[in-house]
């Protein structure tokens, strides 16, 4: 999804979820699962669909397994938690690359290994790797460097995506 303006992508979405909540916590997962995905979806003003189920759905199934895992706020998430991470996982349409980048938005420290990333790490090794090697490859550069994973994740995304100048 594109991250948009104001009024546009995930930042719009974000900005009438808020709305929706009426000056209440927008991180209350209990006030999320207790939303119908279609409410959510209305809410949200968004109808896309990611792996056959609309986004709504799944952000709805998520916040009901999180807090049945006992995530009710962003601060209760334990990103090495397994059970954390397969309350999130187990739904349709949502993977390990989007848990790592979810707990990565929440301020943990991560690799989100994309195409973008695999691409880099791939170009770097000179074969083709898979998502778990190009993310422990990148945390093994950040160490390396003295930097967080995010921040290197960020610059290589930036890096790679960004056409090149001839």
């Amino acid at each position: 999804a594109r991250y948009g303006s104001e009024n546009t992508g995930v930042r719009g979405s974000v900005h009438r979820y808020r709305d929706a909540c009426g000056g209440g916590t927008p991180d209350d997962l209990d006030r999320l699962a207790g939303y119908s995905p279609q409410q959510l979806s209305a809410a949200l003003q968004n109808q896309q669909v990611t792996h056959g189920v609309t986004k709504a759905s799944a952000i709805v199934s998520a916040a009901i397994n999180l807090t049945a895992a006992g995530v009710h706020h962003a601060q209760d998430l334990e990103p090495d938690s397994v059970e954390h991470r397969v309350a999130y996982t187990s739904v349709y349409g949502l993977s390990t690359v989007t848990w790592e980048y979810f707990t990565m938005l929440l301020g943990h420290p991560g690799v989100k290994a994309d195409r973008w990333i695999m691409s880099f790490a791939t170009a770097a090794v000179g074969r083709d790797v898979h998502q778990n090697e190009a993310a422990a490859l990148v945390k093994a550069a950040a160490r390396e460097l003295g930097c967080s994973p995010t921040i290197l994740d960020h610059a290589i995304w930036e890096q790679v995506r960004r056409p090149r100048r001839r």
